[in-house]
């Protein structure tokens, strides 16, 4: 990556940030062109990010540390961290790491521990499952056949989403969980972060939650086929400022729900 690009890059990233705080001060409407709008910018903000690390971070740790060093060059002293399914245990790290950076926390399906006495929200996903899995993700061509031919297996096994839900849902969501399914591509881009994070995913260790201090909303979906609702459930009780957000369907992707998710986090970052 070059000095010119990372700029570039980086420029994109605060812009995103200036509007979502603009966003965040107006309040949020229901389908308003405002909504389409920064959604658009933010898909152009996730693009600016993608790559704009130098090497792949193993730990959710190191991935904390990392993104210690993007406020950093944002001039930003103190940030709120989201974190989304695999994107929890780096998100519980940061504000554990950096507790003195992280003004709020948000935990969305968030990946993560429960003890073994607590009953699993979902069944662990079989053998075969879970290999044909990696064999969809791991190729752009087998994940393009999948996404076209076989694609409510795609809604059950990537998105872990009931394909009943999505079924009954509004003309929006169902164009939501399109724009999911179609926008992974390339996957290949993707590969090497979705299977370091399939590892840290994959035996979740308890984490020191009474250390995170900052307000924390959690959110997850009972119906989530990843089997987020119990371990969510069982990181906001043990957390010292925590407000949990639960929906009985809806998945992975909270199908049915992205207005009020999206307004529940909003609120939530808004002082």
């Amino acid at each position: 990556m070059t000095e010119q690009s990372l700029a570039e890059r980086i420029e994109v990233i605060e812009q995103a940030y200036e509007l979502m705080l603009a966003y965040a001060a107006q309040g949020r409407q229901n389908d308003t062109d405002d909504s389409s709008s920064i959604r658009r910018f933010l898909r152009r903000a996730d693009a600016a990010l993608d790559g704009i690390g130098a090497c792949l971070r193993e730990t959710a740790a190191a991935q904390a540390d990392a993104y210690a060093a993007l406020p950093d060059s944002l001039g930003i002293a103190r940030t709120a961290i989201l974190g989304v399914s695999a994107g929890a245990p780096s998100a519980m790290q940061f504000a554990i790491r950096h507790p003195h950076r992280c003004t709020s926390l948000v935990l969305l399906v968030p990946i993560a521990f429960k003890p073994p006495d607590i009953t699993a929200s979902a069944p662990r996903l079989s053998r075969f499952a879970a290999w044909l899995l990696v064999m969809i993700v791991g190729s752009n061509l087998r994940y393009w056949l999948a996404s076209k031919f076989a694609r409510e297996l795609v809604v059950k096994l990537v998105l872990a989403t009931p394909v009943d839900v999505v079924h009954r849902a509004s003309r929006y969501e169902r164009r939501r969980v399109a724009r999911l399914i179609d926008g992974v591509l390339p996957i290949s881009r993707r590969s090497k972060g979705i299977i370091n994070d399939a590892q840290i995913s994959s035996s979740p260790v308890r984490y020191e939650l009474e250390c995170i201090t900052a307000p924390t909303l959690v959110l997850s979906v009972r119906d989530d086929l990843y089997g987020t609702f119990a371990s969510a459930q069982y990181t906001a009780s043990q957390l010292p400022n925590a407000k949990f957000v639960s929906y009985d369907t809806g998945g992975h992707v909270w199908v049915g729900h992205d207005n009020h998710v999206l307004a529940d986090i909003v609120s939530f970052l808004t002082p």
